[in-house]
């Protein structure tokens, strides 16, 4: 009985695997064609000298990589390897904050019910990923409802006795519960089993990509906390969601300061990045907006350019280089030499947490690829401005 046991659970685990690889496959080759297909017609109508009207193809070309970055993300958050910065925070404040952009997706004809605690307890949660479960289950609900129905979001503070929802799940402790409820369609109890893989959906072919709950999953996950689904009184679903409380103190941060410029002036750029080409781009869009690049691709070469030919106004790294060398380790070498060094790390896929010695230091940052060069710009403009 337990070797049959252990072989089903065997067979279930390569079959989530398989649907995930298929399903990861579909939507990449999807978005590859309209890339690919767009820079070909390019390539045709300049070849042709037919200039006119190009930039629709590079629109569409941009607009399917902007895809392709949605999706890998939402991937990471799935097996909680994104690069989270959680903060302490009052849960009914940030939901209030949010709320013209939820009812935004809900669209007019939805309406909202709030039942926040009276004093709820802090949490410590990524602000940006908890708005972004927020979305995808609003426009979940939406769709449920076919855009005519009740939203309840609900928080309150839950105390757990023991694991919950077994020895296998969140310890006891103290939690605050945020509960988000719609009276749509609901979901049959065989749907609910699977509802967190990824890819799995039950909407039609081609509308939708059955991520959104997978991230939903991955988000809470990774803070510590649980998610699961029960159905809703009269039809309609209910998202449960536990994160742990926390008892450090809300510091209600400064706002964040706008660079003032558009581009650098001079300022002295060290390029840490084994992707030759995705280095090379990089390095001239960064000389293009005035930035002086000094380009590597390996943890050693990056410290003898360090040491040999600085000072360096930033330097931007991979964490992941070749050579057993990371660039975490690129980092905390380089602050030895100069501690104020201001150092940006960007990473495909944070399977360790930043070492919080290195990410609570001033003057670091993280991204997480692929991003937009133009953002790649922007934080390094914010990091100098400092």
């Amino acid at each position: 009985m337990r070797q049959s046991e252990t072989l089903m659970r065997t067979t279930q685990r390569l079959d989530a695997v398989s649907h995930l690889a298929g399903g990861m496959a579909h939507e990449m080759n999807n978005l590859l064609s309209g890339i690919g297909g767009s820079l070909e017609l390019l390539q045709r109508r300049m070849e042709q000298g037919r200039l006119e009207h190009i930039d629709r193809y590079v629109t569409l070309a941009s607009d399917s990589v902007q895809s392709a970055m949605r999706l890998t993300h939402r991937l990471l958050a799935f097996s909680r390897h994104q690069p989270l910065s959680p903060k302490p925070l009052d849960i009914n404040r940030q939901l209030t904050a949010m709320e013209p952009l939820l009812r935004q997706v809900l669209g007019t004809e939805m309406r909202v019910s709030w039942e926040l605690d009276i004093e709820p307890w802090t949490t410590c949660l990524d602000v940006a990923q908890l708005e972004n479960a927020l979305v995808n289950l609003f426009a979940n609900a939406r769709e449920a409802c076919l855009g005519r129905g009740l939203v309840t979001l609900h928080t309150i503070n839950k105390r757990l006795d023991a694991p919950f929802p077994d020895e296998q799940g969140v310890p006891p402790g103290d939690y605050v519960a945020l509960y988000v409820t719609d009276d749509g369609h609901g979901m049959p109890e065989m749907d609910m089993a699977r509802a967190f893989e990824p890819f799995f959906t039950t909407k039609p072919l081609g509308h939708g990509a059955g991520l959104g709950l997978a991230m939903v999953y991955g988000f809470v996950g990774q803070s510590g906390g649980h998610v699961w689904l029960e159905p809703a009184p009269d039809h309609g679903l209910k998202v449960c969601m536990l994160f742990p409380r926390s008892l450090e103190h809300i510091v209600q941060a400064p706002p964040q300061p706008v660079p003032a410029v558009t581009g650098a002036s001079g300022q002295r750029v060290l390029l840490v990045d084994d992707e030759v080409n995705l280095r090379s781009v990089m390095k001239e869009y960064l000389q293009e907006r005035g930035f002086v690049v000094c380009d590597v691709g390996d943890a050693n070469s990056a410290l003898d350019r360090f040491r040999h030919h600085g000072p360096f106004d930033l330097v931007i790294t991979d964490i992941g280089l070749p050579g057993g060398f990371s660039g975490r380790q690129v980092a905390r070498a380089m602050r030895m030499f100069k501690p104020d060094q201001k150092i940006l790390l960007i990473t495909g896929f944070n399977d360790q947490p930043l070492d919080p010695q290195l990410s609570e230091t001033p003057g670091t940052a993280l991204m997480l690829k692929p991003f937009a060069l133009a953002s790649l710009m922007d934080q390094a403009l914010l990091m100098l401005s400092d």
